[in-house]
């Protein structure tokens, strides 16, 4: 037998039957230093964190969904919906929209397909289920798909965690049941596939995924759900805009965007048209947001008042613009200090005019309109994830500059805050599409919790803002006063959703349906205003349900021909005197 000596392992000797050859030796193993073991540490503590956030996220929902009476016309109609399987063509609920209907104003229910999913959503375990609604759509939309944005833009996963918390802040004055829930995860998922073809476009990637693929089918659903549909136009329009002069000025690669996101625009304005009013629901949208009514609606006003005076719950919204202000100068700073290969400049500029060009006309908007802010809080969010992630790319790109490989590494491993950011992005992606899960799930509980341990909910709840009339409403369901009623807007509301119809309110808060005309008619005869006494003849009004400190009730106390059928401490129930 021939034996080649390479082969030979160390200490063998051929018929030697008791040679055991050597263990091999442990390799070296690599040190763990002090910033990897905490940064390791302080992931886990900083993921849980998190979770705990979205948990109490759904706590929030739970206490302050159900204070908006405007649920309870939202939920009456997708009753009346299902029940009749039709939308209404004629106003079911009040008896003063008829003369309107007369004179050629048609109802629209352009939001009728939230409706129906508001109503179905309370009927297996009644509000619970419509909270559980609201918390798993609200977290998605501003905490689980913003999350996506920071892998996607490779940004500081800490920085951009607490910008998606101060997010989630400046809207939590507006996390109502109400079909706006839909536009923002709506935007969210815009502004994810949008930031998409936007990072896909800035690293030079040669194909931009076709956008009108996606967003097309989500028009069709948002067209039905809430006129906040405009803001995916908005969207697409920022994009197409920006993408358009960075081609025409700066001469960026960016053709393949600009073509992506018009065929978008295109698709996504003939899927708005499939809807029950077709391209009617264009004609729509301006007399909705022009309503002259609208500048007696609080929500719709500007942030700042004329008296300087701003809301304490929109201090979180004015932070966010400065964070996005601050950053913004930093990276267009940065970019006139830096130098590079002209078509990686080219794109990095392109990229910071679509941040400037939305960031600025949502903080324009957000500011105008108080309502709107927590719209535009989403696109905010986004922008500054996007400029965050610009920093970090310089800031790592700095950090390794005319390192070896070797070298680039010990670097990373001294940067505590770069390897803490590093680990708790590997451990939420590590998570994929089950962490959405996870953070539903933890909003759930907190829902949960609030409903079955501490409070059942209850609609409309009561607030600062509103005391519901309980007691008086459950009178009226009692005894069943006949004749023309005049109502408070709000008690409207609740008469609509406990008697679906019966009676028939003189308004309600659907302002847009009722318009102008009644609207102020109704303000002239509750604030007692001159000539309120004229109008209340003219509607033939036999009896009233008002507050009791309102200055109709105040009058009609005075008049010998009305008499007292109710009154507590909230509200008052008046009727003409029998002739």
């Amino acid at each position: 037998m021939t034996i080649d000596p390479d082969n030979l392992e160390k200490g063998f000797e051929p018929g030697n039957e008791d040679w055991v050859p050597e263990p091999p030796k442990p390799e070296d193993k690599p040190v763990l230093t002090l910033a990897e073991l905490l940064a390791t540490i302080f992931s886990r503590v900083c993921l849980g964190l998190l979770l705990f956030i979205s948990f109490i996220a759904g706590v929030w929902v739970a206490g302050t969904c159900l204070h908006d009476p405007d649920t309870c016309w939202l939920l009456a109609t997708g009753r009346y919906i299902v029940e009749n399987h039709q939308i209404p063509v004629l106003d079911p609920f009040s008896w003063t929209f008829a003369a309107q209907e007369a004179a050629g104003r048609h109802l629209v229910c352009y939001q009728w397909l939230s409706e129906v999913i508001f109503y179905l959503a309370s009927v297996p375990i009644r509000l619970v289920g419509l909270c559980l609604l609201c918390a798993v759509t609200i977290t998605t939309a501003f905490f689980s798909v913003p999350m996506g944005f920071v892998v996607r833009r490779e940004s500081p996963f800490i920085q951009s965690a607490w910008v998606i918390v101060l997010g989630m802040m400046a809207a939590s004055f507006h996390t109502l049941a109400r079909p706006e829930i839909f536009s923002y995860l709506l935007i969210a998922l815009y502004l994810q596939n949008t930031h998409d073809a936007r990072v896909s476009t800035m690293r030079g990637e040669q194909k931009v995924f076709p956008l009108v693929f996606v967003l097309a089918p989500l028009m069709v659903l948002w067209a039905n759900m809430h006129t906040g549909f405009v803001s995916g136009f908005a969207i697409l329009f920022a994009l197409c805009l920006g993408s358009f002069l960075s081609l025409l000025f700066i001469k960026a690669p960016v053709k393949n965007l600009l073509v992506s996101a018009s065929v978008a625009m295109l698709g996504c304005s003939i899927a708005a048209c499939i809807n029950p009013y077709g391209i009617g629901l264009y004609a729509y949208i301006p007399e909705l947001f022009n309503s002259p009514v609208n500048e007696h609606i609080v929500e719709l006003q500007p942030v700042i008042g004329a008296d300087l005076k701003i809301n304490p719950g929109l201090y979180p919204f004015l932070a966010l613009c400065l964070t996005y202000l601050f950053l913004m100068a930093r990276e267009i700073i940065a970019y006139l200090k830096s130098t590079g290969e002209a078509v990686e400049r080219k794109l990095l500029a392109s990229e910071l005019l679509l941040n400037l060009i939305c960031g600025t006309v949502a903080i324009w908007n957000g500011l105008a309109h108080g309502r709107v802010a927590s719209f535009v809080t989403l696109i905010l969010v986004a922008e500054i994830i996007a400029l965050l992630g610009h920093g970090q790319a310089r800031h790592l790109k700095a950090l390794t500059a005319g390192k070896s490989a070797e070298e680039k590494t010990a670097a990373n491993k001294t940067k505590f805050w770069t390897l803490l950011d590093l680990h708790t992005l590997d451990l939420w992606k590590a998570g994929g599409i089950y962490e959405m899960a996870i953070v539903a799930l933890c909003a759930i509980a907190g829902v949960c919790l609030v409903s079955f341990r501490i409070t059942p909910p209850v609609l409309p709840a009561g607030s600062i803002a509103f005391e519901p009339p309980v007691e008086a409403v459950s009178f009226i369901e009692k005894n069943q006063p006949a004749g023309k009623l005049f109502n408070d807007q709000q008690y409207g509301d609740m008469l609509i959703y406990k008697g679906g119809g019966k009676p028939k309110v003189f308004i309600d808060t659907r302002f847009d349906m009722y318009g102008e005309k009644i609207c102020i008619d109704y303000m002239v005869i509750n604030d007692g205003e001159p000539g309120w006494q004229d109008l209340l003849k003219k509607y033939g009004i036999d009896w009233v349900f008002v507050r009791r400190k309102s200055a109709l009730a105040g009058n009609l106390k005075k008049d010998p021909t009305w008499e007292t059928l109710y009154e507590d401490e909230k509200a008052v129930i008046m009727r003409q005197r029998q002739k």
